[in-house]
């Protein structure tokens, strides 16, 4: 590694340390990240300079008294990202700032389906440059999560049921020529992953699945939408995509033919689920049959339930509590923990904006830097 991409390494290393403890001391970065103490102070120095880090009041001195020890911390004015949940009608848009605290949200009626995406898009940059302006604090990025099988790397929407796109639409490239800041797209339970992975960020990486529901109206001869349902994995802090970006996209194990919803229920039942409770019991339970394979299987630390799932629903979290525990097959496991989405409503526009925080202050590779995609490289281009 060139002593450039060294500099940027090292940087990128200090940055994360600090958005994952904030509060710490030049001393304690060192001796966390193997690092002496005159190449940390040039780091700092750099990274307050340019307004990234700032230092807390406070401090505590040493235990033979002097001087106190300076607390920093990631400087979360210093920028934010917008996160947008496009749904066929309605689009809900959230800022977060780089601390990771959501600013403000909003939500878009109207029909986002097709070409009209862009529409909604639209709308939301324009409100998210409105709100940033109020605020003074700059819009570095906006990220956007989509339902369907997307492919993030080359910023295409391979094909989506509910927004009508069932041909390549180069998504990324529109936007990209559009606005004057950076855009990301991913699958939105695949950005609920990435939500909770934020939202644990000072835990040790944990594997778990979630499982994203949502009240749709898809309504064509061979597909039938008023609930859909999609997944996403998580292994040790990463997404799995699926060598074609489509892990996660669902259907029964229990599915019959003649059936145009996800599930084996008929048409009819699921078409109550909304209003009839006895029926979206009985839907959760099919539901839980399913994804306990998943999670027994891959031995994951957690399931996390969101989208129409209540977080207070305790019948629900008891069905896919039994459920895994039922498809076990030896004595006295603990059974892997379900738990209710930590963002609730927000969790995928959520998610979107934190595509940019887990590539800016994640672990950072060398690949990664040269190619100005991950860690300090990202805040300072």
């Amino acid at each position: 590694m060139n002593s450039l991409l060294s500099a940027q390494y090292n940087m990128s290393r200090v940055l994360r340390q600090l958005w994952l403890s904030p509060g710490m001391s030049r001393s304690e970065i060192a001796d966390q990240l193997g690092l002496n103490r005159s190449t940390l102070t040039h780091i700092i120095k750099g990274l307050t300079e340019q307004g990234i880090v700032e230092v807390l009041d406070g401090g505590t001195a040493g235990p033979n008294g002097g001087r106190k020890n300076v607390r920093l911390a990631v400087n979360q004015s210093f920028g934010c990202y917008a996160g947008l949940d496009v749904q066929s009608d309605r689009l809900r848009a959230v800022l977060v700032n780089i601390g990771g605290d959501i600013l403000c949200n909003k939500d878009f009626k109207g029909r986002f389906s097709g070409k009209k995406v862009y529409n909604g898009i639209n709308k939301a940059y324009d409100w998210a440059k409105q709100q940033t302006q109020y605020l003074n604090v700059p819009l570095m990025g906006i990220g956007c999560a989509f339902g369907g099988i997307i492919d993030p790397e080359q910023q295409v929407i391979r094909q989506s049921i509910p927004l009508d796109i069932m041909t390549p639409e180069p998504v990324g490239q529109e936007l990209h020529m559009a606005f004057d800041v950076p855009v990301l797209i991913d699958n939105d339970a695949n950005c609920c992953c990435w939500a909770e992975s934020v939202a644990r960020r000072s835990a040790e990486p944990t594997s778990f699945l979630f499982v994203l529901g949502a009240w749709r109206t898809v309504r064509k001869p061979t597909v039938r939408e008023i609930t859909a349902v999609g997944m996403g994995i998580s292994i040790k802090g990463s997404v799995h995509r699926g060598k074609d970006c489509s892990a996660g996209e669902f259907k029964s194990i229990e599915w019959k033919p003649g059936r145009t919803s996800q599930f084996s229920l008929p048409d009819e039942e699921v078409s109550a689920v909304q209003t009839d409770r006895k029926k979206f019991l009985k839907l959760s339970r099919e539901l839980a049959r399913n994804t306990s394979l998943i999670v027994n299987i891959l031995d994951l630390n957690y399931l996390y339930l969101g989208g129409f799932f209540d977080e207070n629903d305790e019948a629900v979290r008891a069905i896919f509590q039994q459920e895994t525990q039922r498809n076990w097959s030896y004595p006295n496991k603990p059974p892997c923990e379900v738990k209710f989405s930590t963002f609730g409503q927000y969790a995928v526009a959520y998610g979107a904006a934190a595509l940019f925080l887990v590539r800016t202050f994640g672990p950072n590779n060398e690949l990664a830097l040269m190619e100005k995609q991950t860690g300090v490289n990202l805040l300072l281009n």
